[in-house]
């Protein structure tokens, strides 16, 4: 039985070969979103500190640094959202605790929605297809199971909506102790859990486009062999 694949520099390595992420995949997009956060980051470097930010390496380093403290947020959040699911498997949510600012918002997605837990933090891979990624959860929601994805972006974007629909038509599960499962698609549905520092959350089921997955999977191919 093989080990779970682990992401390694944006790919995963399965039976030999090495499967772009999703995510990875997905960087080729122009995200107009993005850019306009970083220039306002730097701008509101330069207007906090403008001895520390007082050249244009300085403002544009600033953009990295706030950067990775909102990644490490994220992160932490699907850490504790993560461990969330584990007490609800075991039966002692009751006493779980977490000081993470994105708990309350964790803990009402899954007292309101109710999610039925089949799997989480799963690897999903389309061999034919050539990419792979890893799924926060697969759960029943009503009378439909779902490719769930956390966010703790300030929105949905365009981006989210290919991702998880690439997750839905992946053809194996990997899970945990290496067990294999040939599914697909993978859900009835995709959505994505918009996690709020305020306790709240959003829930946005997603319409994604598996054929504009497909010509960014295209794209980036051809990117990686014309560096």
């Amino acid at each position: 039985m093989t080990a779970i694949p682990q992401r390694r520099m944006g790919y995963y390595e399965i039976d030999g070969q090495f499967l772009p992420s999703v995510t990875t995949v997905l960087k080729v997009l122009n995200k107009p979103a993005l850019i306009n956060w970083a220039a306002k980051q730097g701008a509101l470097a330069v207007l906090t500190d403008p001895v520390k930010y007082s050249t244009p390496e300085a403002a544009a380093r600033a953009i990295y640094e706030i950067g990775d403290v909102a990644m490490k947020r994220g992160s932490d959040a699907h850490k504790v959202a993560e461990l969330y699911a584990d007490a609800i498997i075991a039966g002692t949510a009751d006493s779980f605790k977490s000081g993470n600012p994105y708990f309350k918002s964790i803990k009402a997605f899954f007292d309101t929605m109710r999610p039925e837990i089949i799997y989480r933090e799963v690897r999903l891979v389309n061999m034919e297809q050539g990419y792979a990624g890893t799924a926060d959860l697969i759960a029943k929601v009503g009378s439909k199971t779902f490719v769930i994805d956390y966010k703790s972006s300030k929105g949905v974007f365009p981006e989210h909506h290919l991702q998880v629909e690439a997750y839905r038509q992946a053809t194996m599960i990997i899970l945990e102790d290496g067990t294999r499962i040939t599914q697909h698609p993978i859900a009835d549905a995709g959505a994505v859990v918009l996690l709020k520092a305020d306790g709240t959350f959003g829930w946005v089921e997603t319409a994604g486009d598996h054929i504009a997955f497909l010509a960014a999977m295209i794209l980036f191919t051809w990117s990686e062999s014309h560096p």
